[in-house]
């Protein structure tokens, strides 16, 4: 609890805080005395992602006094984007009846941030920031699917540097890299909205002109 990292939370039948960690109502800027008797689910930002609704799902597990761990769901900050990863078990009295939940949480924001760059990484080139080949191969093959159904056609660029192997021979890599972000800024300029551009490698670029 002291460190930020990990904190504690438990609620009543109703899904209202009974006890929750000091370290998470600074973040929301406020005290524990203050979140206690709130609905838990107001601690957090209750939106789609791309798997599943969380705004569907907190609510469902609580209706349903289900056990649920790691649940990533954001927090309700109002200035930087906090994301936790939460978990809770369902406590009983000794006739059976369901009064409440104990659970526990972690600050998982550095993980998805560094999760979310590295699939950037995976679809875009580092130097540029076009789409890279994976990403153009991908692009590329869903408009072709949708295309053929639709009976349209669609136009492919590929363009290449003339003597750009001289700049980084004569000026070095580092001039050749500038020369490479000049093209792709360049590209962006003059290509119409809705067309993909891609660094393939080296001086190698494409446009997918839909």
């Amino acid at each position: 609890e002291s460190t930020g990292q990990g904190w504690f939370w438990s609620s009543d039948a109703q899904g209202q805080i009974t006890y929750i960690s000091q370290c998470v109502a600074e973040k929301l800027g406020k005290t524990a005395a203050e979140l206690t008797g709130q609905p838990f689910h107001s601690l957090f930002i209750l939106e789609r992602d791309e798997d599943d609704s969380i705004e569907r799902t907190l609510p469902l597990i609580f209706s349903a006094s289900k056990t649920f761990t790691d649940l990533t769901i954001r927090a309700a900050t109002q200035e930087q984007e906090v994301w936790w990863a939460i978990s809770g078990r369902p406590q009983f009295t000794e006739t059976g009846e369901f009064c409440g939940y104990h659970g526990n949480g972690r600050d998982i924001t550095a993980r998805r941030q560094s999760l979310k760059d590295a699939s950037r990484l995976a679809l875009y080139d580092s130097l540029t920031g076009l789409s890279n080949r994976h990403a153009m191969d991908k692009c590329l093959n869903s408009v072709l699917t949708a295309y053929r159904t639709a009976k349209r056609s669609c136009a492919l660029m590929m363009l290449d540097l003339d003597r750009f192997k001289q700049v980084n021979d004569t000026l070095g890599h580092p001039a050749g890299d500038a020369l490479l972000k000049q093209v792709a800024e360049r590209l962006k300029q003059v290509t119409e909205r809705g067309c993909e551009i891609g660094r393939l490698g080296g001086d190698e670029f494409q446009v997918l002109l839909p």
